[in-house]
């Protein structure tokens, strides 16, 4: 009998005890209801924006803190300010979080110690809006200094001497770029599996209950990402992402940028002719990203990216017509008026190879490019007024090899030439056989190289948007052709025709060199890498045909090839 009783009192205990603890959960999440809604309530009649909380949950026994459908949004009249220009903004942000909880709090700490310490943090669904004035908004300078409407400087929690965070997974996320005369979006970022860490919260000095957010040690990781593209026939993916705050440096391994279905698949999707890109990149350093701009004015600025080791498959499908209604605009023109503010000082790419060919339904000979070693510069890629206005030059420094021969080139595209001039120059070093560059020369120009060596091609040239004019310096020795038809079979008659009239060797037996002209309209649906190769491509056939536009120089036989002493025109 005493043992039973015993029990009945044990038990007796214990459900007082569970009703105690749910009487006291219910009695804490009432109270902390009605705190946060007067503090929202707040916050909502002084501020420009609204804050929104639809549910609140506290569950003591699982140490769990819930709040569903948060979300921080600027006020219509705000967004109206924006848009006509009433405001010193430049971009007003919107947060909305379909639920984040809190785990590993105990309520005991904060009754004894007044001390919050979170073991995780689980986010639902996190979208983040950027809302910009109109599409031509442009960002005119980078303001590292200006600070958000929307950022928090501290917050405040009443009796808290103390705040833990552990690490925070965010689930789902999306970041969007909005138009906000009409809302509609300009860009979009749709990821899973994000994870932040290394985010603390201090208190502020001799100010119980206020604290600040210390960024310096926070990283965000990404694991085993894949995002799909262009209407879902392409897909992005990468084996990790490391971006560290404190060193504004981001790390991205084993990015690849593939079709999602085959080559013929993804061109039969489109009316005209277009490329396939396949892209894979072993590493890529991203140094100083800068965040704070992004958030607070869209605008991305980076010091340097570093890619390294690429090979980019690039599939032309001949099969269709150009749309000669198209207009392609040079690299210039297109980040002017572009509707990104972006300011990225320099990329590099390096130990990288590129693979460039022609499709066709027909079986015959198509142009098949191949570039290994690369590495290039590419310096001052901007979109943003300042850095448009102070002259600087877009650059591109250019090395590689071209089938086996080495081949460097430069070009400089001022932002501010009334004309849009740019300039073109650049040569090959090291002698190479002929015969190694029929699959680009055979498809381009319908000629076999049978036999012969270049020693050296060079050339400089000055374009605009129509036109590129310059000259060009081919040396090369015992030169053998074969001409094709368009049924790509071989012609004697005409082969020995062309080999009467193609010069053999430049410079000739006599000492003369010819330096060929570069003369080439620009083709306006077309980009810039078939203006550069059909300029260049304008000089190659001068310099080899009779009657090519080219001067005649004598060369001193001391002198190193290509070097001029006098010079006489011809046509």
């Amino acid at each position: 009998m005493k043992i039973k009783k015993s029990i009945r009192i044990a038990l007796g205990i214990l459900l007082l005890t569970v009703l105690l603890v749910v009487f006291a959960n219910v009695i804490l999440e009432s109270i902390a209801s009605r705190y946060l809604n007067l503090e929202i309530s707040k916050i909502n009649e002084e501020k420009e924006f609204i804050l929104k909380v639809e549910d609140f949950d506290i569950n003591i026994f699982l140490g769990r803190i819930s709040i569903e459908g948060l979300s921080i949004k600027p006020k219509d009249e705000l967004l109206d300010s924006l848009v006509h220009g009433a405001t010193e903004e430049r971009a007003l942000k919107a947060i909305s979080v379909s639920e984040v909880t809190f785990y590993g709090w105990t309520f005991l700490n904060y009754l004894t110690q007044k001390k919050i310490d979170v073991s995780e943090i689980i986010i639902d669904e996190l979208n983040f809006n950027l809302y910009r004035p109109q599409k031509d908004h442009q960002i005119e300078v980078v303001d590292k200094e200006k600070e958000s409407s929307f950022s928090m400087d501290s917050i405040y929690i009443s009796g808290v001497k103390e705040i833990g965070l552990a690490e925070i997974k965010i689930e789902n996320y999306g970041f969007h770029i909005i138009d906000a005369s009409n809302m509609d979006t300009i860009s979009a970022y749709q990821g899973k599996e994000l994870i932040i860490d290394g985010i603390d919260l201090v208190q502020v000095k001799d100010n119980t209950g206020y604290f600040q957010f210390d960024n310096s040690e926070l990283e965000i990781r990404l694991q085993e990402q894949n995002f799909n593209l262009s209407g879902g026939l392409y897909v992005l993916n990468f084996d990790s992402l490391l971006y560290t705050f404190g060193d504004e440096h981001i790390s991205i391994y084993g990015l690849n940028f593939k079709p999602r279905v085959s080559n013929a698949e993804v061109m039969s999707t489109f009316k005209y002719s277009s490329e396939v890109y396949d892209i894979d990149i072993k590493n890529i350093s991203i140094s100083g990203f800068d965040v704070d701009p992004l958030i607070h004015s869209g605008v991305l600025y980076i010091d340097q990216i570093a890619i390294d080791s690429m090979t980019t498959l690039i599939a032309k499908d001949k099969s269709k017509p150009f749309d000669e209604d198209k207009r392609v605009l040079l690299p210039v023109q297109g980040l002017k008026k572009s509707n990104q503010p972006l300011q990225i000082n320099s990329i590099s790419i390096t130990n990288s190879f590129l693979n460039y060919s022609e499709q066709d339904k027909a079986p015959k000979d198509l142009l098949n490019l191949d570039m290994s070693e690369i590495n290039a510069t590419i310096n001052n890629i901007s979109s943003l007024k300042d850095s448009i206005s102070i002259d600087k030059d877009l650059t591109i420094d250019f090395k590689a090899k071209l089938i086996s021969t080495p081949l460097e080139t430069y070009i400089k595209m001022p932002y501010n030439s009334a004309d849009g001039r740019f300039y073109f120059s650049g040569n090959s070093l090291g002698a190479t056989n002929f015969t190694f560059f029929n699959s680009t020369v055979l498809p381009a120009i319908g000629v076999k190289l049978v036999g012969g060596r270049l020693d050296n091609i060079s050339w400089d040239a000055v374009g605009n948007n129509t036109i590129m004019e310059g000259s060009c310096t081919m040396l090369y020795t015992d030169l053998e052709v074969e001409l094709f038809k368009k049924d790509n079979s071989g012609n004697k008659t005409l082969s020995w025709i062309a080999n009467t009239l193609v010069k053999s060797s430049n410079p000739n037996k006599s000492g003369k060199t010819t330096v060929s002209n570069i003369n080439f309209e620009r083709v306006p649906y077309k980009g810039i890498g078939n203006y550069l190769w059909k300029s260049l491509q304008s000089g190659i056939v001068n310099s080899l045909v009779p009657t090519g536009k080219h001067e005649s120089v004598k060369t001193d036989k001391e002198a190193k090839p290509g070097k001029k002493k006098k010079s006489k025109k011809s046509n």
